[in-house]
């Protein structure tokens, strides 16, 4: 419960930082509407009739769901609106029963308890059914996407495993409704059980006031006015299971997003005004301390490596595979952060620069690369977002990435759209094409240090001189690292460093 309470305040922040004037739009209107029909009540008690449309369960649903629908703000702020309107309702009708009867407003608050007790208790296992629903429908969806992709949908029809798929999506699937099911049903019996409590409630204080009135204590007027306010408390609080239901729905959610922001580094407008663009030393590019490095729940990638290179140098990484080598140029890049040690970039330690420094001065390619459903020309301009409108130089770059010819014999040039899922008309490329394009993307740029991730993994020996021949000439005057198993690439180094079971041996 803390913790709810925690990620509630949470978001009531956050829609307050989006749009505080709706907020205070919305809370003050649920209030006044909310508490007039009790203020009516309670001075004017021969006007019940002028407003007995507005107190009719068809316009006061009509409100509420206008305040459950009240913008783009997610469900916490606007099932907090219907909550509010719906508990100042029945704490104003209270008051108005205490005046009138206090033995009436004990019985109407025990009522209202009960109701937020069942819904608080049976938040929780609801909860459960969420989570549980969540990882069914990935799994379902997952295999779904397995036959509609084209590389995965290939391999399913050669080794004939529909069947199999099938039943693994009917199995998520079907579990994914019993959850639903499960979920509907909670719900039910959530209402079934407020919606019996009403009735219990209504009897009693009916049963109360004919009493009382039959013992001449209390006047017909107020006989009428306790069973409006009878009938009011229960139709406030038969609204509380559906806004408080969609109140945790978004509490839940806001929990995700709260704990994925608490660990996600964030760059502060005060904090980055205290960080700097200036190296303190240029001369060493990249040093590491006693670095360490494992992937969630698995062995060590990186064991306690230590190096340094220099301005200029040019390096190869090599290693068999799974040595580490990707991994230890991604750290060098700034998207992953060591487990221990230190990472230096020109003398200072990463998080001592301004976001998006490294970047600007890092150009890479790596063997995992991406291609988008993009023009020919977008794919490789994403490598220097300020010369994309510069064909001149889009066509130097996929001449240096040895697929000019390639993309000048498409009736559309670099104009042409790639891959399928976006565009009818876009074309497929095969492995090595498709890697000649990633690196052109590389060739955009004209940064001082260049990383090269297996980039002729893909290519035939002809096309792989071409590549070797073409980042010979880029890396000239730059600091370069080289990851390749071709002895061609290794031959471009000034040093060699092995990677060999998460260790560094000595460069050679």
């Amino acid at each position: 419960m803390n913790k709810k309470i925690q990620t509630y305040i949470w978001g009531v922040k956050l829609a307050w930082k989006i749009d505080k004037k709706m907020l205070m739009y919305w809370g003050f209107i649920s209030v006044m509407i909310s508490v007039f029909p009790a203020l009516i009540l309670l001075y004017y008690r021969d006007v019940l009739s002028v407003i007995s449309e507005f107190m009719k369960k068809e316009t006061s649903d009509d409100f509420f769901a206008a305040i459950s629908r009240c913008g783009s703000l997610i469900d916490l702020t606007s099932s907090s609106c219907a909550l509010l309107g719906s508990i100042v309702s029945i704490t104003s009708i209270l008051v108005v029963a205490a005046v009138v009867s206090p033995l009436i407003c004990i019985f109407a608050l025990s009522y209202v308890i009960f109701v937020l007790g069942v819904n608080v208790m049976a938040s929780e296992r609801v909860r459960v059914v969420w989570k549980e629903l969540r990882e069914h429908l990935r799994k379902a969806d997952y295999i779904r996407n397995l036959v509609q992709e084209g590389d995965t949908a290939k391999e399913v029809r050669i080794f004939h495993n529909v069947d199999m798929l099938k039943a693994s999506w009917e199995a998520a699937r079907g579990k994914a409704d019993k959850m639903k099911l499960q979920q509907t049903v909670w719900t039910a019996r959530i209402n079934l059980i407020c919606q019996a409590g009403y009735y219990i409630f209504l009897i009693i204080i009916m049963g109360a006031s004919l009493l009382r009135l039959s013992e001449g204590i209390i006047k017909p007027d107020i006989l009428l006015m306790l069973f409006t306010l009878g009938t009011q408390i229960g139709e406030n609080a038969e609204k509380i299971p559906y806004a408080y239901q969609r109140l945790d729905y978004g509490i839940y959610g806001l929990e995700l997003q709260k704990s994925f922001f608490e660990q996600t580094p964030s760059a502060a407008p005060e904090t980055e005004a205290l960080k700097t663009e200036a190296p303190a030393d240029e001369e060493v590019c990249f040093q590491a301390e006693h670095v360490s490095f494992s992937y969630p729940g698995g062995k060590k990638v990186l064991d306690d490596i230590s190096f340094s290179i220099n301005r200029g140098e040019t390096i190869a990484l090599v290693g068999i595979n799974g040595s580490g080598k990707t991994t230890l140029l991604k750290l060098l890049m700034g998207l992953y952060h060591p487990a221990s040690g230190k990472l230096k970039f020109q003398g200072r330690n990463y998080d001592e620069y301004c976001q998006g420094y490294l970047i600007k001065k890092v150009g890479s390619f790596f063997q995992d690369f991406a291609l988008f459903h993009l023009t020919v020309k977008e794919n490789v301009g994403l490598g220097n977002i300020d010369c994309m409108d510069d064909e001149k130089m889009i066509w130097n770059a996929l001449k240096k990435g040895g697929v000019a010819d390639l993309v000048a014999s498409w009736e559309n040039g670099i104009n042409q759209k790639l891959m399928k899922n976006v565009y009818r008309d876009g074309i497929i490329l095969s492995g090595g094409e498709s890697q000649r394009i990633a690196v052109a993307r590389t060739h955009m740029s004209d940064r001082e240090i260049l990383i090269f991730d297996e980039p002729a993994s893909m290519l035939d020996p002809i096309a792989e001189l071409e590549q070797f021949r073409h980042i010979k000439e880029k890396i000239q005057g730059h600091t370069s690292i080289l990851v390749s198993h071709r002895i061609g690439f290794a031959q471009l180094a000034d040093r060699i460093f092995v990677l060999n079971q998460g260790k560094i041996a000595l460069p050679l």
